[in-house]
C-alpha cells in the first residue's frame, strides 16, 4: 500500500490542543495516521500525492445513534410521537413487521451510502432482533460490506406490543442469540454489543443478563418523553437512571440514547458511573420531544456524541452538528452558549470518547487510524475563506465533502464512492421499499399528505 500524503490543506485536528495548521499536511501509511503539521510534508514518486488546497482536512465524524436499516422506510409513515405502549398496528409499526433480512440489508446499504456522503466514518446500529425473521443478518451484512467503523448492537425486547409476542425472545434465548451474531459479524471495523431497547420493553431479568453477556458494554434508549420519565415513576417508584443504576449496568461501556428527561439526581449518577449518551437533535425535534440539555451534561463530566437516529429522513450530519449546537443556545436563551469550535468536537473527538474509542479515531493525530475527510472549502456556502471554520458548522453541507477515507482505505474520491456502487444500491433499496409497502397495505405511489390528491 503506498504512503498517502494531503499537502496544502486546512488540517483541522481535533488533538487536546485544537491545533489548526492554516497549510498543513496529512501523511498516512498502513492505515495509520504517520505525520501531521505544517507546510508541505517531503514526498517520493512512489506516494500517493493529494492536494488539499482550498479544502479542509478533519476526523471522519462519528455517529453515536442510529437505525439505519429502517432508511428504506422513511416519510412513507406519517410522523408520529413516540409512546411508551406503541403497538405493531400503527402505520410505522405495520412497515417493520414487513421488512426481513433483505429489506433490513437493502435499507441500511442505503444508509451507509448517504453516511460516507456525509463525511462520516464511524456510526452505531440498533436493530431489534424478531426471532424468525433474519433482520440483524440483513443489517451486519451491510454494516461488514461498508467500510465505515460500526459499533451495532441488537436491541432486544421482551415485553412490548411493539413487537409480536411470537417474534420475542426469551431471555436465554436472547442471550444465544447475541452470541450468536456477534461470532459471526464481528470484524475488525464491525463490533456487536447488547442492548435492550428501552425499560418498558424489556424486563430487569433481560437487562441484567444482556450486560453481562456484553462485557459491561450495552446500548439503550434512556427517558426520550417526559411519559417514559412518569412511566418510570409509576412503575419502579423511582426514576429510570436510579433504575439502571440499582441493576448494577451503568458504567463507562453503556451508551444511553436519548437521556433528555433527566432530574439533576440522575445526571450525578449517570456521571459518577462513567455512563455515555447519545444527544439526536434532529430526531428529537421530529419525534417532538425535548432539547438534551447537552452543556449541562458536559459540564456534569459525561461523555456526548450526536446521533442521526431514525426517525430523521436525513443523513445529512452537517445538520445534525447545526441544530444540536443551535438547540443548546434557543434552551439557554443565550446566543453566547457554544460555539462551532464545541460543535465540532462534539461530532469528532466526543463522539469517538463516547464510543470508547478516542484512543484510536476522532482526531489526526500521529498513531491513530487514518479515518477522515477531505472537503472542498471553494463553494458558496463556506465563503468567503475567512469564515470557513464557523461555515462548516453553520453552512456545510454533503456535497461539500470530497474525499472520505476508512483505516486508510479511500470510500469516496473526487466524491465518487469508491467502495459501493451506489446506483445498484438505489435501485436495490427502490424494489425493496415497495416490496415492504405492498406487504403493509400501503399502495399509493407518491405517498401524499393527508389532505391532497393525485391527479392524472
Amino acid at each position: 500500500m503506498p504512503r498517502i500524503v494531503i499537502n496544502n490543506g486546512l488540517v483541522v485536528t481535533m488533538d487536546p490542543h485544537h491545533t489548526v495548521y492554516a497549510h498543513g499536511h496529512v501523511v498516512v501509511e498502513n492505515g495509520v495516521i504517520s505525520a501531521v503539521g505544517p507546510e508541505a510534508a517531503p514526498a517520493s514518486s512512489d506516494d500517493m500525492i493529494i492536494d488539499g488546497a482550498g479544502c479542509a482536512i478533519l476526523p471522519g465524524f462519528v455517529n453515536t445513534h442510529h437505525h439505519l436499516a429502517a432508511t428504506l422506510l422513511r416519510g412513507v409513515a406519517p410522523d408520529r410521537p413516540l409512546r411508551v405502549r406503541t403497538s405493531t398496528e400503527t402505520p410505522s409499526m405495520r412497515l417493520h413487521r414487513a421488512q426481513g433480512e433483505e429489506e433490513c440489508y437493502a435499507g441500511a446499504m442505503l444508509g451507509y451510502v448517504e453516511l460516507t456522503r456525509s463525511g462520516v466514518t464511524t456510526t452505531t446500529d440498533s436493530q431489534s432482533p424478531w426471532k424468525g425473521m433474519g433482520k440483524n443478518d440483513g443489517s451486519l451484512r451491510a454494516a461488514n460490506e461498508s467500510g465505515l467503523r460500526v459499533v451495532y448492537s441488537p436491541a432486544f425486547v421482551n415485553r412490548t406490543e411493539m413487537v409480536p409476542s411470537e417474534h420475542h425472545f426469551d431471555v436465554d434465548e436472547a442471550i444465544t442469540e447475541f452470541e450468536r451474531l456477534r461470532s459471526r459479524w464481528s470484524s475488525g471495523r464491525v463490533t456487536v454489543i447488547p442492548e435492550v431497547m428501552s425499560l418498558p420493553r424489556g424486563t430487569d431479568e433481560l437487562i441484567t443478563r444482556l450486560a453481562q453477556a456484553g462485557d459491561g458494554r450495552m446500548a439503550m434508549h434512556l427517558t426520550y418523553s417526559s411519559e417514559f420519565a412518569a412511566w418510570a415513576l409509576q412503575e419502579y417508584g423511582h426514576t429510570a437512571i436510579e433504575h439502571l443504576d440499582r441493576l448494577g449496568v451503568l458504567g463507562e461501556g453503556f451508551l444511553g440514547a436519548h437521556p433528555i428527561y433527566l432530574t439533576d439526581r440522575e445526571i450525578q449518577i449517570y456521571a459518577d458511573r462513567g455512563a455515555a449518551g447519545a444527544y439526536c437533535s434532529v430526531s428529537n425535534m421530529l419525534i417532538g420531544v425535548g432539547h438534551l440539555p447537552l452543556m449541562r451534561m458536559r459540564e456534569a463530566g459525561i461523555r456526548m456524541g450526536l446521533g442521526l437516529d431514525y426517525p430523521n429522513h436525513t443523513h445529512n450530519f452537517f445538520e445534525t452538528i447545526k441544530m444540536s449546537l443551535l438547540s443548546q443556545k434557543q434552551l439557554a436563551q443565550d446566543a453566547s452558549v457554544g460555539d462551532h469550535g464545541e460543535a465540532l468536537r462534539w461530532a469528532t473527538i466526543d463522539g469517538a470518547a463516547a464510543l470508547g474509542l478516542d484512543d484510536r479515531i476522532g482526531s489526526l493525530e500521529t498513531g491513530k487510524s487514518a479515518d477522515l475527510q477531505i472537503i472542498d472549502m471553494k463553494r458558496a456556502h463556506l465563503w468567503p475563506p475567512l469564515s470557513g471554520l464557523s461555515l462548516l458548522v453553520y453552512g456545510g453541507a454533503p456535497d461539500s465533502v470530497r474525499d472520505v477515507m476508512s483505516a486508510g482505505t479511500w470510500l469516496m474520491r473526487d466524491r465518487r464512492l469508491v467502495h459501493l456502487d451506489e446506483q445498484a444500491v438505489m435501485e436495490h433499496a427502490a424494489a425493496m421499499q415497495a416490496r415492504v409497502a405492498e406487504a403493509a397495505g400501503i399502495h399509493a405511489d407518491p405517498v401524499l399528505p393527508d389532505g391532497w390528491t393525485l391527479g392524472g
